[in-house]
């Protein structure tokens, strides 16, 4: 009787495992946008083994970055300076960032067009090294200007899940016409510790004090701490068209928030795991910065953000797979940062995540 019972159980396991084998070799052949280490932790946490993932990265990425400085910037260079120097002469442009690390590369810190509309910068860029203690990390930006643009929140087929979107996981081809920008958004519900809201439905509850992404009814986005700014707040949620939380806020008030050391911001219990890694701001000026920054823990995230001027600021996602940012125009579609993963095109194709995007 034992025996049998032991044959069964044998039997169980062992038909459990091939299940799952094969539906991990179809999650890593599946062509998602994801590569292929992203492939396997997505899988991984749908199957509910999301601390088995976080403790593989806690020690992956584990070790502080190189004090030998970078001696390049992985930053999309789109416009020759000449051509920015010529076009800026009738428009806003941004402040040069100075970087902390002794030396400046060329063209370190200097904005460059990247997309115009009708002859009119909508989107700068810029790569600087943000860590004078941590040399080696450097740092991507995208300055939005939000005057010739609209946003809109798409809603993967992940996160927050579901099919029932006017916005689903990708732009349509007609909307994809007058595409300009779009990035990421941010971590999985398990650990966004923040709510999300569109298109009337509120997915996962809002959060008081949550770092959060807004987005009008006519476009235009915010970003702010919700519950402690006029009109963010939960009497005004109908005033949006949607509104995304994530974590804490890095940056408040222009400085690294304190809590930055011993919270969570995907990395362990202090967030101090060194990866890839995503942020946006909304600057002095008004302006909203998109950020892709590596190898960089939290802390050296808000730095990357404060010495970029910006006031309030808030991580989306990290990790090789997640933190995407595209420059589009027409048919060409140019990557911010080098070191991103995934393809190009899958916000137009299909993302298993939420992502904003722009448009004229």
């Amino acid at each position: 009787m034992l025996k049998r019972v032991l044959q069964g159980v044998l039997l169980a396991v062992t038909l459990f495992c091939l299940v799952l084998s094969v539906s991990l070799v179809r999650a890593l052949l599946k062509d998602d946008g994801l590569s292929v280490l992203g492939r396997g932790a997505a899988w991984a946490r749908n199957h509910n083994l999301g601390g088995l993932v976080d403790a593989v990265e806690s020690w992956r990425y584990s070790d502080p970055p190189s004090t030998a400085p970078a001696d390049d910037l992985p930053v999309a260079s789109v416009m020759p300076q000449t051509t920015v120097v010529n076009i800026a002469q009738s428009y806003y442009r941004p402040d040069a960032i100075t970087t902390p690390v002794p030396g400046a590369l060329p063209q370190e810190g200097q904005w460059s067009i990247a997309r115009t509309i009708n002859g009119k910068p909508i989107i700068w860029t810029t790569g600087l090294r943000p860590s004078a203690k941590f040399p080696s990390v450097t740092a991507s930006y995208a300055l939005i200007d939000q005057s010739g643009v609209k946003a809109r929140l798409y809603n993967g087929t992940e996160v927050p899940g579901g099919n029932d979107w006017q916005y689903g996981n990708k732009v349509s081809a007609v909307d994809a016409l007058r595409l300009v920008f779009a990035f990421n958004g941010g971590f999985r519900k398990e650990h966004a510790s923040g709510g999300y809201y569109t298109e009337g439905q509120m997915r996962w509850p809002l959060v008081q004090g949550a770092a959060t992404i807004t987005i009008d009814k006519n476009g235009l986005m915010n970003v702010g701490i919700w519950g402690e700014e006029p009109t963010f707040n939960d009497d005004n949620v109908s005033a949006f068209a949607s509104i995304r939380q994530n974590l804490r806020p890095t940056v408040i008030d222009g400085k690294p928030n304190p809590e930055l050391r011993t919270g969570y911001w995907g990395g362990g219990k202090k967030g101090e795991i060194y990866i890839l890694r995503s942020g946006l701001c909304k600057r002095y000026d008004d302006k909203l910065m998109f950020i892709i920054a590596a190898p960089t823990d939290a802390s050296t995230l808000a730095a990357s953000m404060v010495n970029a001027g910006c006031k309030t600021g808030m991580q989306l996602d990290q990790n090789d797979s997640y933190p995407r940012g595209y420059i589009y125009n027409g048919s060409t579609i140019t990557e911010l940062d080098e070191r991103m993963a995934g393809k190009t095109d899958s916000y137009l194709t299909g993302s298993l995540r939420e992502f904003f995007a722009f448009f004229e």
